[in-house]
């Protein structure tokens, strides 16, 4: 209902998708999926692949074949680490050769063994790449541990189904509203506001962009129209020209169909040649425009003229071709004849003349409508530049981490690599600051419904935004205290619990000052007292909404 086509979304928790599998009707499979990364050792560099954990019946529930080898097993869930693996058919070519090469091998993924029981078929990419800057490398099975499947509140999962034959998405969302308001009841701390939405996973995977490809498709369908109606214009002219030619091949006998057949015929070669060079010119275009893409885009690599392409374009040639090829000798036929081989001007029918200003004021009323939506653009491009994200994105440089799990079991283990990293960084010479945290911005984040002490509103501050960040973050990313304090090497493990807020947290306050008040992530969680105010940020670019932020 929201307008941000995100806004209020979050993942499933593995305990509730259970639920969802055993009470939803209409679905003939239920697959969990979410991204991991790891590191691939024992084959030269060690490089950092992202993957899919995926429960066994995802493969199945897509509909989609290996192109070597088997689909994913319940014998495949291991309780302590994957013991098997199906890998993409891109990202393994450059150190392997062909994918299916090491199909039945083993190979070393966070330094553990592990055996490729199959590989998917070229082009095909896991649900959670679209959008995303990594390809998907590779599908392990998942396993959720009893832990995770009792606690309702802990989202980290993406759901995907196959309606059965004559079900429908309005039939399956009455039956999946009804587990969750069941849920909602039974686990109200969790649950309260948590309701599931069927949506079709085409539509969905391009939801963030469905708008601006329909804009550009009807800006592309206007400088269409323009271009045809100028070459219209440039054959009737040349058609025109032809008048005295035509009507002396009518006076010597030709029939007025092999007159066309002849007309058609050239506009046709016309036609198909300019059809023929403009494809021509696509494909180069399109390799340079892909070639620009930032490497957010990867997606964008997929893009390529396939034969409905050229297909198109060559429906559009042709009737432009017989259209405005056959026009002038229409013409010619309706005009008479002693009149225009006496002429020494070209003869001009009333009806020909119409349509040439119906053409001119056509592309004149399309080339304007395109400037001036050209002109609303680049002034919203202007505003949207203007509009400041509340942090430093010059002179930064950001990467993502992933350690192996069996190398670094605890998060206190964890934090201290982060931390030996961030000395070892700070003395490299031109580094300035240094900071780490589980989330940057721009890249989603960790959302968690909160309690205030002394509010009277419990429940009302579900999906708040949260980051675990280092003392160093606010400094690197140059965010601009407001009041209080940033956090220090002092607050850690052992003290007493804090965290810093945004500007935006004094919403739920209303608009009382933040520092001192004590918030706390569930009944039995700890309470965390706000030390410092910082400014606000848009975490998710500048035409995103600013909402509260705890760090």
């Amino acid at each position: 209902a929201a307008n941000a086509p995100d806004r209020g979304r979050v993942a499933v928790a593995p305990a509730t998708f259970v639920d969802y599998q055993a009470g939803a009707d209409g679905f003939t499979g239920m697959a969990g999926v979410n991204r991991v990364g790891v590191t691939l050792t024992g084959a030269g560099i060690p490089e950092q692949l992202v993957g899919e954990q995926v429960t066994p019946n995802y493969f199945e529930v897509l509909g989609v074949p290996p192109a070597k080898g088997r689909w994913l097993q319940p014998p495949d869930v291991n309780p302590v680490l994957p013991t098997v693996a199906f890998i993409s058919d891109g990202p393994w070519r450059e150190r392997f050769g062909a994918p299916d090469s090491i199909v039945a091998q083993t190979i070393r993924l966070n330094n553990q063994p592990v055996e490729v029981v199959g590989d998917m078929p070229p082009g095909f990419e896991g649900v959670t790449h679209f959008g995303t800057a990594e390809s998907i490398a590779f599908w392990v099975a998942a396993y959720y541990p009893a832990d995770l499947l009792a606690n309702h509140g802990d989202h980290e999962i993406n759901v995907i189904a196959r309606l059965k034959p004559g079900a429908t998405i309005a039939s399956t969302q009455a039956s999946i509203t009804a587990v969750s308001l069941a849920l909602a009841e039974q686990f109200p701390n969790s649950n309260s506001t948590m309701r599931a939405n069927v949506r079709d996973l085409s539509e969905d995977l391009v939801r963030r962009v469905r708008k601006p490809l329909l804009v550009l498709m009807g800006i592309v369908s206007l400088i269409l129209l323009i271009a045809c109606a100028n070459v219209a214009n440039l054959l009737m002219v040349r058609g025109m020209g032809r008048q005295r030619e035509i009507a002396v091949r009518f006076a010597l006998g030709a029939t007025r169909r092999r007159v066309l057949v002849g007309l058609i015929t050239q506009g046709l070669v016309l036609a198909l040649l300019a059809c023929a060079a403009g494809v021509a010119l696509a494909w180069w275009a399109q390799q340079i425009l892909v070639s620009l893409a930032p490497i957010s885009m990867t997606t964008v690599g997929v893009i390529g003229l396939d034969w409905r392409v050229v297909l198109f374009a060559a429906v559009i040639a042709v009737a432009n071709g017989v259209l405005f090829g056959a026009l002038p000798a229409s013409q010619a036929r309706r005009a008479r004849l002693n009149d225009t081989l006496k002429s020494e001007r070209t003869m001009v029918t009333p009806g020909l003349m119409r349509w040439r200003n119906g053409l001119m004021v056509t592309e004149v009323a399309l080339s304007t409508i395109l400037l001036v939506g050209a002109g609303l653009m680049i002034r919203s491009l202007m505003v949207l530049n203007g509009v400041q994200l509340g942090f430093r994105t010059d002179r930064v440089m950001a990467m993502n981490i992933t350690l192996p799990e069996q190398r670094y079991a605890t998060g206190d283990a964890r934090l201290a690599f982060f931390e030996q990293l961030e000395t070892r960084l700070k003395s490299v010479a031109g580094v300035h600051a240094v900071g780490f945290a589980n989330r940057f911005p721009m890249r989603g984040a960790w959302t968690s419904g909160i309690q205030i002490d002394g509010d009277t509103m419990p429940g009302a501050y579900d999906g708040t935004p949260f980051q675990a960040v280092s003392p160093g973050y606010f400094d690197t990313l140059g965010f601009r205290l407001v009041s209080g304090r940033v956090l220090t090497d002092g607050d850690r493990k052992g003290s007493e619990p804090v965290a810093v807020v945004s500007q935006a947290f004094s919403r739920y306050l209303d608009g009382a000052n933040p520092i001192g008040r004590r918030l706390r992530r569930g009944d039995n969680a700890p309470w965390i007292t706000v030390v410092g105010v910082v400014a606000d940020v848009r975490r998710d670019g500048q035409k995103a909404q600013i909402e509260p932020q705890v760090y």
